[in-house]
């Protein structure tokens, strides 16, 4: 059975990058005398388009002045040949000439892109958080929506106590008020580390998610990546169900 293969769609700002990206490889190996000679096959398979290349070529040309255009070619996929026809050899070249400036704006193109990637894993670092989400009806524990850490029995004990953190999170919550809020104030047969054993949060990932004490609880949720470096937590072994 064939696959189909799904190509990503580059945004206006990666075609840019990656054109400057090749007439700056093809500089380097094109004597300094001669024009860049960049096959059109070549930005083809790189998911830049004849019309964007001619487009922004232009720019530079025009606008910018940075670069002079020789010629503009075209990708051909089908080659139709005859001995009497003269052939362009750079029908399916682009070619052109660097001009005064085109260093310095090639340079702080690609730094830009660069410092705006290193602000991009800024915001991805300041917003890795774990968290943990809780269906009263499937009963099972996730974190970040992938791992299934445990499926506690309808109405136990262990299922009891939990959703109520759940419904409770980021603030400490007395023994005695999960006991009231117990039909028939029933009393709680286990501590709670028992209970957060049996829903297989152990170790690191309890104390990641909890702090317990002998009459209280407080569940942390989601767990941001701070409160992981206050604990000195770089990684959690997960048992998952």
């Amino acid at each position: 059975m064939s696959k189909e293969v799904v190509k990503k769609v580059l945004t206006a700002n990666e075609k840019i990058i990656l054109l400057l990206k090749e007439i700056e490889e093809f500089k380097q190996i094109t004597p300094s005398n001669e024009p860049i000679r960049i096959p059109c096959y070549k930005l083809s398979q790189k998911g830049l388009d004849n019309n964007f290349v001619h487009t922004f070529l232009k720019k530079l040309n025009n606008d910018l002045k940075i670069i002079k255009i020789i010629h503009l070619g075209e990708h051909h996929t089908i080659f139709v040949t005859t001995t009497n026809t003269y052939t362009n050899p750079d029908e399916n070249n682009i070619v052109l000439e660097l001009q005064d400036g085109f260093d310095e704006y090639y340079n702080k193109i690609i730094k830009n892109n660069l410092a705006n990637n290193d602000k991009s894993l800024d915001k991805q670092e300041k917003e890795f958080e774990l968290k943990i989400t809780y269906s009263e009806h499937s009963r099972e524990i996730i974190v970040n929506n992938f791992f299934l850490i445990a499926k506690p029995d309808f109405e136990s004990e262990n299922e009891r106590v939990f959703y109520y953190l759940y419904q409770n999170p980021n603030r400490s919550v007395p023994r005695s008020e999960i006991e009231e809020n117990f039909n028939g104030n029933k009393t709680l047969t286990k501590s709670f580390s028992k209970i957060l054993e049996n829903l297989n949060f152990k170790k690191d990932l309890k104390d990641v998610f909890f702090d317990v004490s002998k009459n209280a609880i407080q569940f942390h949720n989601p767990v941001s990546k701070e409160r992981l470096g206050a604990l000195g937590i770089k990684k959690i072994p997960i048992q998952v169900k």
